[in-house]
């Protein structure tokens, strides 16, 4: 598949790949294989999200999001997505590290995992009560139910190993408490937490790693390219 223009895009045009900092980014409508499992390739650096056995469910054309297809996680079935060999983030108190997810929270289960970078580093996952989701970097803080349970959200994580560690769920902001200072391992998992005992019932369309704080511009443009493509802005505000 030819991902030219895809990662980066001239003047005038925003693409995902413009965002300052940005390692990798998936979108469910490019680059997913189902000949054996799912396999989810990134559109920057080639990063494969993949499982052979217990792999998620792709909707080729989902109406809850405008028709676009989708990668659906049911926790029952310990459906998740494993990158080996990923980015190695550094401990977030040297560089800061952003995390990006479009989804929806089918179902919620205590402690369930979302997306993580080793046994419970940079994690995102649903804590405490319904409908929150929490950040963890060796500390569960910031928890945000913003993200309404069968409602698209837009989940942006900071990890900055400081009190400005935030949590912003579709238009919620939860911040104040750092999440820790631990050194995050090169294996990501989506839909589980990073040791792949505990699993989540989400459906995501887009995801994104990104080194350092990218800053609100940049947030805000990410936002309205998948405005644009999803048909609305509701998921965002």
């Amino acid at each position: 598949m030819n991902r030219r223009g895809l990662g980066s895009s001239g003047a005038g045009v925003f693409a995902p790949g413009n965002v300052p900092g940005i390692i990798e980014w998936w979108q469910a409508d490019l680059g997913v294989d189902t000949a054996a499992g799912v396999a989810w390739t990134g559109q920057l650096a080639g990063y494969v999200l993949e499982e052979a056995t217990n792999y998620p469910d792709v909707n080729s054309a989902d109406a809850t999001l405008n028709g676009l297809q989708t990668i659906s996680f049911v926790a029952a079935n310990t459906d998740r997505l494993v990158l080996t060999g990923g980015p190695d983030r550094p401990a977030p108190s040297t560089q800061s590290t952003y995390l990006y997810l479009l989804l929806k929270q089918d179902t919620w289960g205590s402690a369930a995992g979302i997306f993580s970078s080793g046994t419970q580093n940079l994690a995102i996952f649903q804590s405490g009560s319904t409908p929150n989701i929490a950040m963890n970097n060796n500390a569960t803080v910031n928890a945000n139910a913003g993200a309404v349970v069968t409602q698209w959200s837009a989940v942006r994580a900071l990890f900055s190993g400081s009190t400005g560690d935030s949590l912003i769920c579709q238009g919620t902001t939860a911040t104040g408490s750092s999440a820790g200072v631990n050194n995050p391992g090169t294996t990501w998992v989506l839909g589980a937490n990073g040791g792949q005992t505990t699993f989540s019932g989400i459906t995501v369309y887009f995801a994104a790693i990104i080194a350092g704080n990218p800053g609100s511009g940049a947030i805000s443009k990410l936002d309205g390219y998948l405005a644009s493509r999803i048909g609305s802005s509701t998921p965002f505000t």
